[in-house]
C-alpha cells in the first residue's frame, strides 16, 4: 500500500493494470498513466515469407519462460489436434525451462515435432522471429508481453489468448488470431485448445490472412509500441510533474 500511495504519479503498462489495481486496493492515486512497454526495434529486415502452401510444414514459435501459466501444454494439445487433422507442424521453444521438461514433451507428446532450445541469445533470437511461420502466445495472465511486442515487429502473423494486457495489446481478426479462455472454480482458468487448433488451422489455410496479420502487427508496433514512443511518453509524465 505504501509503494502503491506514496508516489506522484503511478505508470501501468495496461489500462488492465490500473483496473486491477482499483478493484484489489482501492484507488490509490488520481494521478495514474499508462504507457504501454516499448521494444527496441532489431529487426533488420522485414521481409517475411507468407506463401506457404496448407501441405507444407508450418514453424510455430513460442517464446518466454515455461511455466504453466504461460499455457505451454494448451499450444501442445492444439498442434497435436492439428496434426491430427493431417497437417505437418513444428514447435520451437526458445525460453528457461524447468528440469526434465524436455523429456516430459517426448513422452507425452512423441508424435510431435517439437525443439526446445532454452534461453538464446538476441541473435538467434531474431534469427527465430525470421525463419518460423507462426508466433503462439498461450499465456492464461499477462500484463504487457514483450514477447508479443518482439513479434509485431517482426511482423509475425500471431495467435494469442484474449486474456489481460494480451486482449487490450491486440486487435482480434486485425492484427493477430485471438482464443477463448475460460474459468471454473475448481480447475482455474484454462484455454480453449480446440479453438485454438482451429486458428492455427485457419492461418495455414489462407496466405492472405496471414500476410494481413502481420503486416498488421508491424504496424501495431510503429504506431503503438516503439521504445522512442514509451520514452517520449514516460518523459512527459515526468514533465508534468515538475510543472505541478
Amino acid at each position: 500500500m505504501q509503494s502503491y500511495a506514496a508516489p506522484d504519479a503511478l505508470i501501468c503498462g495496461t489500462y488492465c493494470g490500473i483496473d486491477f489495481l482499483n478493484e484489489c486496493i482501492g484507488n490509490v492515486t488520481s494521478n495514474t498513466f499508462v504507457i504501454p512497454n516499448g521494444g527496441i526495434d532489431i529487426c533488420d529486415d522485414l521481409f517475411r515469407k507468407y506463401e506457404k502452401n496448407r501441405d507444407e510444414n508450418f514453424n510455430f514459435l513460442f517464446v518466454a519462460t515455461v511455466n504453466e501459466s504461460k499455457g505451454i501444454f494448451y499450444i501442445l494439445q492444439a498442434l497435436q489436434l492439428v496434426q491430427k487433422k493431417g497437417y505437418q507442424v513444428s514447435l520451437v521453444i526458445a525460453g528457461k525451462h524447468p528440469p526434465g521438461f524436455k523429456k516430459r514433451i517426448e513422452q507425452d507428446y512423441p508424435t510431435l515435432n517439437v525443439t526446445v532450445l532454452g534461453l538464446v541469445g538476441i541473435e538467434e533470437l531474431k534469427k527465430l522471429y525470421i525463419e518460423n511461420d507462426i508466433g503462439v502466445i498461450g499465456s492464461l495472465q499477462e500484463q504487457a508481453s514483450y514477447t508479443g511486442v518482439e513479434m509485431s515487429m517482426f511482423a509475425l502473423p500471431v495467435i494469442t489468448t484474449n486474456v489481460d494486457g494480451l486482449d487490450e495489446m491486440f486487435t482480434d481478426e486485425v492484427n493477430a488470431l485471438k482464443v477463448q479462455t475460460g474459468f471454473s472454480s475448481v480447475f482455474g482458468l484454462s484455454v480453449d485448445v480446440e479453438m485454438m487448433a482451429k486458428k492455427m488451422i485457419r492461418l495455414m489455410n489462407d496466405k492472405s490472412l496471414r500476410k494481413k496479420i502481420g503486416q498488421n502487427a508491424r504496424k501495431l508496433y510503429e504506431q503503438k509500441l516503439s521504445i522512442e514512443l514509451m520514452i517520449n511518453r514516460t518523459v512527459n509524465v515526468y514533465k508534468g510533474l515538475i510543472q505541478k
